[in-house]
């Protein structure tokens, strides 16, 4: 009886074992933390650079229906009462000239990701590596999003103003308050900057799961390096 015990426990410790989740060790035994840490800022450059050379072009928001930027929720109201008194064309208007200063901020996103990128260093930098698809877009995202807004702020605020785009807000609002005495507030340019990180984010997202199940795009030496391990 005892030699059957015996047997039983040590079936129960090889199949418990076998249950656990090594693949953060694996990758450890595999790469070193530097190597992982510079695949992360590698997946997070490109990612960055696909999304933006996706969206920051011409018509790259505006006809994108995924990711065209509408109007927020607090211009309810104006819009529709313009759009009731035949003033539609003004909502329309500041619509794509939101989505067109989002579209020539390129140059500007592309410097503050980058500073941003590369001043990065993870902890653990296997809990990445390893996690879901979207492990490191999210873990920038949840960590740097609210930086990063700060940091381009003045100068989404100066495009905005330079593409008419508020120009045409007070346009809207003084022919808005010629049919109501309703107050209406918002803050157009934290709200732009906001939906144009988001819509980032979002490209992002879809670049690191190409680089995680497609070696096509591991486009540089360490993430050929580094994520190839994961499915060799």
């Amino acid at each position: 009886m005892k030699k059957y015990t015996h047997l039983f426990l040590f079936l129960f410790v090889t199949l418990f074992t076998s249950c656990e989740d090594n693949s953060g060790d694996y990758i450890e035994q595999m790469c070193t933390n530097a190597e992982m840490n510079s695949a992360i800022k590698s997946c997070l450059n490109v990612s960055k650079d696909t999304a933006i050379n996706r969206l920051c072009r011409p018509n790259g928001f505006t006809d994108n229906e995924l990711h065209r930027i509408s109007l927020p929720a607090a211009l309810q109201p104006v819009q529709d009462t313009l759009t009731a008194h035949g003033k539609g064309y003004l909502v329309d208007t500041l619509i794509v000239r939101i989505n067109q200063s989002c579209e020539s901020m390129g140059n500007d996103l592309t410097a503050v990701f980058t500073s941003n990128i590369g001043s990065i260093t993870v902890a653990d930098p296997a809990s990445l590596i390893t996690g879901n698809n979207h492990a490191i877009t999210n873990y920038h995202y949840i960590n740097y999003n609210n930086s990063l807004a700060t940091a381009i702020s003045a100068n989404f605020t100066t495009k905005l103003n330079t593409m008419g785009a508020m120009s045409c807000l007070n346009e809207m609002m003084i022919e808005y308050h010629n049919y109501t005495t309703n107050t209406v507030s918002t803050d157009l340019p934290t709200y732009v900057i906001n939906s144009c990180l988001t819509a980032i984010y979002q490209e992002m997202m879809k670049e690191e799961e190409l680089i995680r199940t497609d070696k096509e795009h591991r486009v540089t030496d360490i993430l050929q390096k580094v994520f190839g391990k994961l499915v060799e």
